[in-house]
Order: structure tokens, then sequence, then C-alpha cells
């Protein structure tokens, strides 16, 4: 199947300008194309659950070898045009890298059918419903620098889409109010007593990302690290947004900010022993979450260190 997708994209690349050539098995992705502006794209067909872990060393992999990353999901794998669904922690990760969507194809015979697949916002406790786009140009390639603070992934790294617009429908104002939720406060309106951040990860599966980018359109494009490099630690404080995260992330790891590399190593080795998907099998699904979340922050975290 997934020779027919690469024969299928190979043979649409050659009908545009935009792009210069497809080389097949370049390496460890199925296909590198390389646009007219000089960029390389390394996309990946995949028909299987890919870890969490796995995705960020490919993207940082990438990134520093400069190639931008797509990724094309077997559709037998995405969940149904108009359900509801708990998705697994790497499917909200590719869903995050692709502003907010999924690329999935489907085939009938030999004949191929690429579409984009969006996961609904989550309001608290209710599962995310799932919206299918109408099928892609996939001459419309285009490869880019983004930001990313989202549960699972948080950096800079160098991704790809195939840059068609927004097709799912956006909560209403309405509907928004229904839900008593406070965007400013991070929190449900109301007496309430406010639960730890890590306990509210937990529960309410609040992707950052997507929520500011939602409401704040200028979030997360083309910011540009680089003008740190040089400065003290106080000058080249990341933006508020990427604050935030990291405080949940020593939050989760029971870490303070004056933590070293030493200490979130062992309090990341305690975690893992204690929350690892095999010791717990009745309730496996909610600890493999449980390790993707930790994974993430003691990655960041170690990323951060490291550099300082």
């Amino acid at each position: 199947m997934k020779r027919f997708v690469l024969d299928f994209l190979e043979s649409e690349f050659k009908k545009t300008h935009r792009i210069l050539q497809a080389v097949r098995e370049n390496g460890d992705n199925d296909l590198q194309v390389e646009l007219t502006n000089g960029k390389h794209i390394a996309i990946y067909v995949i028909n299987r659950a890919i870890r969490v872990p796995e995705i960020n060393e490919l993207l940082e992999r990438n990134t520093h070898r400069h190639l931008y990353t797509l990724f094309i999901l077997d559709g037998r794998m995405a969940p149904g045009d108009g359900s509801l669904v708990e998705p697994p922690a790497w499917m909200v990760t590719l869903h995050t890298l692709a502003h907010h969507r999924l690329y999935a194809y489907w085939l009938d015979g030999r004949e191929v059918t690429i579409r984009p697949v969006h996961l609904g916002w989550r309001w608290g406790a209710h599962q995310r419903g799932v919206a299918y786009g109408t099928r892609v140009d996939v001459n419309n390639l285009r490869a880019e620098m983004m930001v990313f603070t989202s549960q699972f992934i948080t950096g800079r790294f160098a991704v790809a889409d195939f840059g068609n617009d927004t097709f799912w429908k956006k909560v209403t104002p309405i509907q928004e109010a229904e839900q008593r939720y406070s965007w400013r406060q991070w929190s449900f309106s109301g007496n309430r007593k406010r639960q730890p951040a890590e306990e509210t990860e937990q529960a309410f599966g609040f992707d950052s990302w997507e929520e500011f980018e939602r409401h704040y359109s200028d979030v997360g494009s083309g910011t540009d690290y680089r003008h740190y490099r040089g400065q003290n630690r106080e000058e080249r404080r990341p933006p508020r947004r990427v604050q935030s995260l990291m405080i949940r992330h020593y939050n989760l790891l029971g870490l303070t900010k004056e933590a070293t590399l030493s200490d979130a190593k062992v309090a990341y080795r305690k975690l893992a022993r204690e929350n690892h998907p095999d010791l717990h099998p009745a309730e496996k699904e909610k600890y493999t979450l449980r390790m993707a979340q930790i994974n993430a922050a003691f990655e960041a975290i170690r990323k951060t260190l490291e550099t300082d």
C-alpha cells in the first residue's frame, strides 16, 4: 500500500514547477522532496502507531539537517468522520505538527486519496470531535519553521503540510459561554478550587498550542530563537507561553526551577518506574498517556538545562 501512495505522490509532483525533484527512500524517510525555493521535505508514510519520543527525536534530527517533516497516516487508523474520540498521544502530536490536522490516505484499488482530518477542540472532560476535509492538492506542499508549545512537543521545528485552509467548524461564542471557561485564567470559572497543573493537564488534556492558536492567531508563527545566543540566562528568557508550559513540566516531575540535570534524571527515573504502562495492565491506556507526558516534560527540561 505504501508503494501505491509513493507512486501517486511522485506522479503528482511532476505536474508542478514548484517541485524540482522527489527521491524515494532517501535516508530514513520514504520520500524526500526538493522545492524550487531550496527547501527539502522528508515525507513519512506510516501505517503504525509511532511513539511520541520517536516523533520528537525524528523532528530534532531532521530540523538539524534542514529537513522539513511531513507525516501521512494510513486512513484505516484514523478515527471516523463525525465520531467522538480520545486520540492517543502520538496522534495528537502529529495533529499539532500539521496546523491541527492529520493527513491520511485511502486506497480504492490503486487510486489514492489524501484528506485532512481535524480533531476538534477539547472542552472539559468531553471527547474530541472528528471532522474530515476534502481531498488535498498535494502540489500545495509548503515548508516552514514553527514553534510548538503543546502538551507532548515543545520547541522550534521544521515541518511541512499541504497548505489547505481551515475546513472545520469553530466553536461559537455561545457554545464557549456555555462551557463557562475562562481563557485568561486557564481554569473553569466559578468557586471550584483550581487543580495543580499536572492534574489539570491529566484530567482535561488541554493542548496549549491549539488553545493559543485559536484565540491568538499570531502565536507560534515564525519565532526565531537564534538571537538568544550570546545572551545571559535572563536576557534569553523564552516567551511567556513557553515559560508557562515549562512550569507545568517542572511541576509534573516535582522539580523546582533550581533543579539540576542530575535532579531531573533522578525524578524522571522515579516517575518512570511508578507509571510504566506494563506495571498497570488494567489501566494501560491511562498510564501510556501519563508516560508520554512524563517523557515530554523530561525532554523539554533536559534541553533547557543542557543549553544553559
